[in-house]
């Protein structure tokens, strides 16, 4: 199998640097580089609606013309606080989260259905659990009983829980083979479990990939746990795996030079052939997401410099890497 390579993007927000670009643009660079998926999220909450599903098809059209396949990250009210949906479920309840997560998912992913077919259930949110200290589960999160000691993860899961079944009724009414994606990062495979544990089905695992030159995978940081081999906890789960975030760790630094002959971009660069040489072995990785296409400079620190273009007009040396391994422009 040969793997896809794809990239992030945030067209559907329209904000920032992604709001002063032309859609079709967008899908013209992605042809042009031959990458063949495009991860974005789409928000669902009263204040967007229909907005959402008109631009969504204006996008749908676009992949299609350009053979790009879409991969949607539905994010949900609940997902920025709101267990009522404006108020549409007042209880905010255990049955009022899945009745939030069922009826939103299966509205939307009903309507494009005939269009995609793999559709992601939220992103990163085994990271808003935070210890007393207030920090994120790094090193910690192996099991499922972390992640259900917090009652917001029970919100999440009956959350989840209805975008997962609503997905399958999609599924039954339609013939359609469409995958439902759950994604953790770091050490945090509890929650891939706690999930599982509570009815939510994983079709694709998902895993996010940020790491310094001279990472070895098949020896990851395990945390309060021993150092593991990433690839034979990825592949134990016995579904296609995508790592559908990707790039150097050495963005974050806080010497990283973003210009294209810094020595910094050199070395992220290097390291980011690397982590494509290696992640590309493995036959259940399906495909790699980079992120992302351009750089958002409206964003403070390291978030505005993760870009493998400085904008559509101008590619870094990582699109260069990127080129090698999609067989795109040499």
């Amino acid at each position: 199998m040969t793997i896809q390579i794809g990239v992030n993007g945030h067209s559907m927000f329209a904000s920032g640097a992604y709001r002063q670009i032309n859609d079709e643009d967008v899908f013209k660079t992605l042809a042009a580089h031959k990458l063949k998926r495009y991860r974005l999220t789409i928000p669902l909450a009263a204040d967007t609606d229909p907005w959402a599903a008109t631009r969504f098809t204006s996008i749908v059209g676009l992949a299609a013309n350009y053979g790009v396949t879409l991969e949607p990250v539905l994010a949900l009210p609940l997902m920025w606080g709101d267990k009522t949906d404006a108020g549409k479920y007042p209880a905010g309840d255990a049955a009022a989260i899945y009745s939030q997560g069922y009826n939103r998912t299966l509205a939307f992913v009903r309507q494009f259905a005939s269009s995609v077919g793999d559709w992601e259930l939220g992103n990163e949110i085994n990271l808003t659990v935070r210890d007393a200290n207030g920090s994120p589960l790094f090193g910690k999160g192996w099991t499922s009983a972390e992640f259900a000691a917090y009652p917001s993860m029970v919100d999440f899961a009956n959350l989840l829980r209805g975008m997962s079944d609503a997905i399958e009724q999609v599924r039954r009414d339609t013939g359609r083979n469409l995958r439902r994606i759950v994604g953790t990062t770091s050490t945090m495979f509890g929650y891939i479990d706690f999930m599982k544990a509570n009815g939510v089905k994983v079709d694709v695992l998902g895993y996010h990939y940020y790491e310094h030159a001279g990472m070895d995978p098949t020896k990851y940081w395990g945390g309060v746990r021993p150092n593991f081999n990433l690839f034979t906890k990825l592949s134990s789960y016995g579904v296609p795996v995508a790592i559908n975030e990707m790039n150097g760790a050495e963005i974050y630094d806080s010497t990283f030079v973003n210009t294209s002959t810094s020595a910094s971009m050199s070395a992220c660069n290097s390291n980011l052939d690397a982590m494509l040489a290696r992640f590309s072995q493995y036959s259940f990785i399906e495909w790699i997401d980079l992120y992302e296409l351009i750089d958002e400079p409206d964003k403070t620190g390291p978030d505005g410099r993760f870009g493998l273009m400085f904008n559509l007009s101008t590619p870094k040396p990582l699109m260069s890497t990127v080129d090698k391994y999609t067989g795109g422009p040499q």
